[in-house]
């Protein structure tokens, strides 16, 4: 029996097709440690207030793989059609920085955007209004008015996670009062917070 032996496009290490696990992605052959690097730094997105999945449920995205569960496994048919985004494209900053960004899929969505930061400092204590809202909602300190999607993304900034809310625009004013009820802010100073 005669081995096949490939290289990973990522890290030209040897794979033996017979013996190895390997994965073929939209472009490249990936080995298994960079297909969980692949999978390590894909987009996060985490469902809250909808009735047809569990509360905060993850999937995430890859540029290679697309959609997928939270156990990593394909995404198909109605599941992969409700997801408010198509890929994510990286923006460039600069020749150093830059950070992954969802592109939006269908009219019905409207999304804002920033970044959240670990630990917001004096200089930055108006991010407080989003990580108490991020808090909250992986907390499930609340009753939602609407389901609201969360996507997290990674940034070249290691202290910053590029984040975007989202919500149907037939939802917006739910969305509005939600956030004047439970946390007396307005829509302006939430995307203040995303800044």
């Amino acid at each position: 029996m005669e081995e096949t032996i490939i290289k990973c496009n990522c890290c030209e290490s040897e794979i033996n097709t017979d013996m190895d696990f390997f994965r073929v992605g939209e472009t490249q052959t990936l080995c298994e440690e960079c297909e969980r690097e692949e999978w390590d730094g894909a987009m996060r997105i985490n469902i809250f207030g909808h009735s047809e999945f569990e509360e905060g449920q993850a999937f995430y995205y890859s540029k290679e793989f697309g959609f997928a569960n939270d156990y990593l496994e394909e995404l198909y048919g109605d599941v992969e059609q409700s997801m408010p985004i198509s890929k994510m494209e990286y923006v460039r900053i600069d020749g150093w920085r830059g950070y992954n960004s969802p592109v939006v899929v269908r009219d019905e969505w409207t999304t804002f955007d920033g970044w959240a930061t670990g630990f917001a400092d004096g200089s930055l204590q108006y991010k407080n209004i989003l990580h108490d809202l991020l808090d909250d909602l992986a907390e499930h300190h609340h009753t939602l008015y609407c389901p609201i999607w969360v996507v997290t993304a990674r940034t070249s900034n290691v202290f910053s996670t590029a984040t975007n809310i989202m919500v149907k625009k037939s939802d917006l004013k739910r969305f509005e009062d939600f956030l004047f009820d439970s946390y007396g802010v307005t829509l302006e100073e939430l995307k203040k917070s995303l800044k």
